[in-house]
């Protein structure tokens, strides 16, 4: 009777919905910070909206509802394109990537996946956005415009609905408004404005944008209203569990400060809790407030490029199930993880600062499967000539540890032994280089690089690189070697 999947409109609202708390494993962001999270205050009635046409009104908050979501993308793209630090960066990445045998199980993959692609999310909702724009009657106070869709219009505009999912659509629109606060007008356009949209009196987006800045907010409290009322209408195979608490917002927001540079930045203005009490498939989750839990700046003309991580303390328990469909909790918690990349020097030197990743710990059934440690690490990576050459500005000191508690990881690691652990650490003081003499050798001045690797059932592996030598990283193992002649 009702598909989430197939009626573009409920999956639309239930995107606005939840995109926020699903965008938090993903990567995107504004920079609003004077923006409160409630939105909507602006400059009030001073504003004078006397002559602003209903038309002018609705053709202002298309395009400003709409300006943010592909603003200056092209600055990314061109900086990480023409950057000889970051594509050093990711070649080495990419190579080091499929070498690795540890998991990345704990962090979502191969865990399945949500179903719900940001990009197509948000193109979706505001591809529908529009539409409702256009297909609401308008009443305003002043300067605050409450737009009512409506619910005939919209649910019979796609041919392709069935009577059900017409009436079924019908329903959901029937709660929702949306109320504009105009904060800016010039020359007879709306430049500025903001926008809580409501399920009957529970806001449960904020959307916010000026001529060269913006942002879309969840508000998760508000949200649940919205999804009880998607999970009624719902089919049997449709339906989801509706967190018993929801509480905090996300926010995404851009700046656009030329044709040329932009930024994105996600952030967590009010703290995050969802609790799920259904029996098998209980979750509880907090993560802390944060500005900026994931920004990037660019700047195509210059190729520079700022991309900076800070979450605080975040926690999660769920359950997953073992092949036998045998229940079994996992948690992962984590005190920060912390730190800032900059690009300069026309893209050819890369920069790190405070990199770091304190208190991480997954467990399974009780049982520490993954633990990981960073320390506050500075580096300095250049790529200006004919090699690469990074030096750490601070001490290198990384530990990770692997293990295959309830078979957990055991696709990735090949085996179902609950006992298998992989326990690795990497240690280098302050002042050390690495010079990049081919792709499989890297030459270490100062140091020693120390690296130490413990795998069940294998040879374990300790190496240490002296200076003047480099480190073998050909094939499947590691190894101090000598440096080519005359390097």
């Amino acid at each position: 009777m009702f598909s989430i999947q197939s009626a573009k409109y409920r999956k639309t609202l239930l995107s606005l919905a939840v995109s926020g708390a699903l965008i938090t494993l993903a990567s995107c962001g504004g920079t609003d910070s004077d923006s409160t999270a409630g939105g909507g205050g602006g400059s009030g009635g001073s504003v004078d909206t006397s002559s602003l046409t209903t038309e002018n009104l609705r053709s202002g908050l298309t395009k400003g509802l709409t300006q943010g979501v592909t603003a200056n993308t092209s600055a990314f793209s061109t900086v990480l394109t023409n950057s000889k630090a970051l594509n050093e960066v990711t070649g080495k990445a990419s190579s080091l990537q499929s070498k690795s045998t540890i998991s990345t199980k704990a962090a979502g993959s191969g865990s399945g996946s949500s179903g719900l692609n940001f990009d197509d999310t948000m193109t979706d909702s505001l591809e529908s956005l529009n539409e409702m724009i256009e297909m609401s009657s308008v009443s305003n106070s002043g300067n605050v415009y409450t737009f009512d869709p409506d619910e005939n219009r919209i649910c019979t505009s796609d041919t392709e609905s069935t009577p059900d999912e017409i009436t079924d659509c019908k329903e959901v629109l029937s709660h929702i408004t949306f109320v504009v606060t105009v904060n800016s007008v010039v020359n007879d356009e709306v430049t500025a404005a903001t926008t809580e949209f409501k399920y009957d009196a529970a806001t449960f987006a904020i959307t916010d944008f000026t001529a060269n800045s913006g942002y879309y907010q969840i508000e998760l409290a508000g949200s649940k209203a919205l999804l009880t009322k998607l999970n009624e209408l719902a089919d049997d195979e449709d339906k989801f569990d509706v967190p018993a608490t929801m509480e905090g917002s996300v926010r995404i927001g851009f700046t656009a400060e030329s044709e040329n540079s932009g930024s994105v930045t996600l952030s967590i203005p009010n703290a995050i809790r969802l609790v799920n009490t259904t029996s098998g498939d209980e979750i509880d989750l907090t993560m802390a407030t944060t500005t900026e839990l994931l920004s990037m700046s660019a700047n195509a003309a210059t190729n520079e490029m700022n991309l900076k991580v800070s979450l605080g303390a975040f926690n999660l328990l769920a359950n997953d199930e073992d092949d036998s469909g045998n229940p079994f909790p996992v948690s992962l918690a984590l005190s920060a993880l912390t730190g800032e990349m900059s690009v300069g020097t026309n893209g050819d030197v890369l920069t790190l600062s405070g990199l770091s990743a304190n208190g991480v710990n997954f467990k399974v059934n009780g049982q520490s499967a993954l633990t990981l440690g960073l320390s506050s690490l500075d580096a300095i990576l250049d790529a200006s000539g004919t090699a690469a050459v990074a030096t750490l500005s601070e001490p290198l000191n990384f530990s990770m540890m692997v293990k295959n508690i309830n078979a957990y990881f055991a696709d990735e690691l090949e085996s179902t032994n609950p006992a298998y652990t992989i326990e690795a650490s990497a240690t280098a003081p302050a002042g050390t280089t690495f010079t990049e003499m081919t792709d499989d050798l890297t030459k270490v001045t100062g140091g020693p690089l120390v690296i130490n690797i413990n795998e069940t059932g294998k040879a374990a592996v300790s190496v240490s690189v002296p200076t003047g030598s480099c480190l073998n990283t050909a094939g499947d193992t590691l190894a101090a070697a000598p440096c080519p002649a005359g390097s």
